[in-house]
């Protein structure tokens, strides 16, 4: 990687101090494409790295008083990661998650969290797959996993389901135990760490600490133990209705169709 940018930058070599970085390659997000580093060997264009001061009526002075003067000035400042919700999200005992999620930001398979009933996120939890593949499949797989809840708590009469406290603990600990060893833990800044730094917490909040394919399957059973799950009924078996299901009435069906799929013995006399 290293040896690719000093070929890209063969004409600036006072720009490779500046320019490449010495932390592990990953330890950061990766610029997805090297252009840049053409670019910015351009006769019309100047690495400024020195930090802003103020904007002022022509452009940017910089700190030590360096003024530099602009047209337009486009800002790509990044985004918020702390995951510390911008919106009112009120769970059990009044608990908000903007306070539950201001220092330690936990969650469930970046899906449910603590104290949040019927509470499931798309792609902006806790420990999403934003660096572990393609972002629109892992959305795919999140969304699948909340319409198998949606379908259970539909057919099953169920009025709540809230991830457990202990299970959002062990899930996290046993995480930060696997991205402790990865390459995001190295020493850089990072925004993938935004959270707090412990005994058990790397500071890791964006990153899921496994593949794809391991998100994937991690979704692929709702683990009814991991939850708190309350019906609207006294009764949980109160969804078994009358013992009968809709296909026992309709006139026609085959009510032994299950007999196709059982296993044909061969040679059976």
């Amino acid at each position: 990687m290293e040896k690719v940018m000093k070929e890209r930058l063969a004409e600036s070599p006072d720009l490779h101090k500046r320019l490449i970085p010495t932390y592990q390659p990953w330890c950061r997000r990766l610029t997805p494409g090297d252009a840049y580093l053409t670019a910015l060997q351009a006769p019309n264009a100047e690495l400024v790295d020195t930090p802003i001061e103020t904007v002022t009526e022509n452009g940017i002075r910089t700190v030590g008083g360096g003024s530099h003067d602009y047209d337009i000035i486009v800002a790509a400042t990044g985004f918020v990661n702390s995951r510390v919700v911008p919106w009112t999200m009120k769970g059990r005992g009044g608990v908000l998650l903007s306070d539950r999620w201001r220092e330690d930001s936990e969650g469930y398979l970046s899906v449910c969290a603590p104290d949040m009933p019927n509470y499931f996120s798309i792609g902006c939890g806790p420990n999403f797959t934003i660096a572990n593949g393609s972002v629109l499949s892992a959305l795919g797989f999140v969304s699948d996993y909340i319409l198998r809840w949606a379908v259970k708590i539909a057919s099953e009469d169920i009025r709540s389901i809230c991830v457990k406290d202990e299970v959002v603990e062990a899930y996290n600990i046993y995480l930060q135990e696997i991205l402790r060893r990865t390459a995001w833990n190295k020493d850089c800044e990072s925004w993938y760490k935004k959270g707090r730094k412990d005994e058990y917490r790397t500071g890791i909040t964006a990153i899921y600490a496994g593949s794809m394919m391991h998100f994937k399957e991690m979704l692929d059973t709702i683990r009814g133990e991991d939850f708190d799950i309350a019906y609207r009924s006294r009764n949980r078996f109160s969804f078994v209705g009358n013992g009968m299901t809709k296909l026992d009435f309709e006139e026609g069906a085959d009510l032994a169709w299950y007999l196709s799929q059982s296993m044909k013995l061969e040679n059976a006399v």
